[in-house]
């Protein structure tokens, strides 16, 4: 594959995840990634792998991000501690933007240990890599429950992966804005409300879900010290795991909109679906695949505001004449330059509407040619 087709290819896998359609169907593979390996990492997600093997999935520790996760095998795929891989391409901009545009879930999660600043930067480096899904991952880490003597946080937010869940034990958090809240929380010292974890469901199906607490999700030592004291966190989080492996690529109607999400661009907002009207507000309101029609005059919206409907004395420029097309003059001509999209006739898109910009500059010379002749 030369430059120019390996240029092509990742555009429009990254372009994939902008592109509306349901879900598919994913294998019942799980792959978490760790830098430590199995050799570490693997006890910490024992619990975790005993629910999901549980539930049918095939569980596998890697310290790198294998090409298979855009396979259609992988259906959830866990970052932890990320390692230097995800630093290069074609990790970011090949494996994931597949993976997604599958119906895949992402489940980053953050460190709220100061030590592991660089694991919270590469978080926040593949969530950068990822359009439209408005999470963040914030910097300070604002509890510490290392002795497992805190209460847990009971303010669980209504969504299909948390399901079941009535309350979340946090080992060491950092919060997370943006997205549709799971977890709540109040950190310590503290009277407002903070999101521990959120998920974004995009126009693919895929999903990106993002905790700021490493050890209060996944256990190891947190774990230990909880059970010592006869709290028995995997029981307490294991709705929300089995949740996260749950195939949810049957079309659903998550916003209450009355469009399914296998039609609805983003069914996480009810004001946007396919038989909203478009606005002026860079989102694809009516999920026809494109942004703001109606606000460039190359396209078929009608109104005071519009200068390219049949309507006259709606001018929103001064333009007048063969090829303006809101004055009183019956011509096919839009005042725009984008000639394929002119509502010629029965309104469908002519390419030929304008003479070709070579003809324009010969028929002029053709004309002198023949006037020299006739002198001659």
């Amino acid at each position: 594959m030369n430059k120019v087709q390996t240029l092509i290819a990742l555009s429009a896998l990254a372009a994939s995840t902008l592109a509306p359609s349901a879900a598919e169907a994913l294998g019942n593979r799980v792959i978490i990634n760790c830098r430590h390996g199995d050799l570490v990492c693997g006890e910490d997600f024992d619990a975790f792998t005993a629910v999901l093997e549980g539930e049918g999935a095939v569980v596998e520790m890697r310290s790198d991000v294998p090409s298979i996760i855009g396979d259609g095998d992988v259906r959830l795929l866990v970052v932890s501690l990320p390692s230097s891989s995800w630093d290069t391409n074609p990790t970011i901009t090949l494996y994931i933007p597949s993976f997604l545009s599958q119906g895949g879930k992402l489940l980053l999660l953050g460190d709220g240990e100061t030590g592991e600043a660089d694991s919270n930067a590469r978080i926040r480096s593949i969530l950068g890599s990822i359009p439209d899904h408005g999470i963040t991952l914030n910097a300070e880490q604002v509890n510490v429950n290392g002795s497992c003597t805190d209460a847990p946080t009971t303010d669980i937010q209504g969504d299909p992966l948390t399901a079941g869940l009535s309350s979340w034990y946090i080992g060491q958090a950092t919060t997370v804005s943006g997205g549709d809240a799971l977890v709540n929380f109040t950190p310590d010292g503290g009277s407002t409300t903070a999101t521990l974890g959120a998920v974004s469901r995009l126009q693919s199906g895929g999903e990106v879900i993002v905790f700021g607490d490493n050890e209060g999700f996944l256990g190891g030592l947190f774990h230990d010290v909880c059970d010592g004291i006869g709290t028995d966190i995997p029981a307490a989080h294991e709705a929300l795991w089995v949740n996260l492996y749950a195939d949810t690529s049957a079309a659903v109607d998550g916003d209450n909109d009355g469009y399914d999400s296998d039609v609805d661009c983003n069914d996480n907002n009810p004001a946007v679906n396919p038989g909203a009207d478009e606005e002026c507000n860079g989102v694809d309101d009516n999920c026809d695949g494109t942004i703001d029609e109606g606000c460039g005059d190359d396209d078929d919206a009608t109104g005071d505001d519009d200068d390219d409907d049949a309507t006259t004395g709606d001018d929103d420029d001064d333009a007048t004449g063969l090829l303006d097309d809101d004055d009183a003059t019956d011509d096919p001509f839009r005042d725009d330059s984008e000639w394929n999209s002119c509502a010629c006739g029965g309104g469908e898109a002519v390419a030929s509407a304008r003479p070709a910009g070579w003809l324009l500059a010969v028929l002029p010379l053709g004309g002198l040619l023949g006037w020299r002749r006739r002198r001659t």
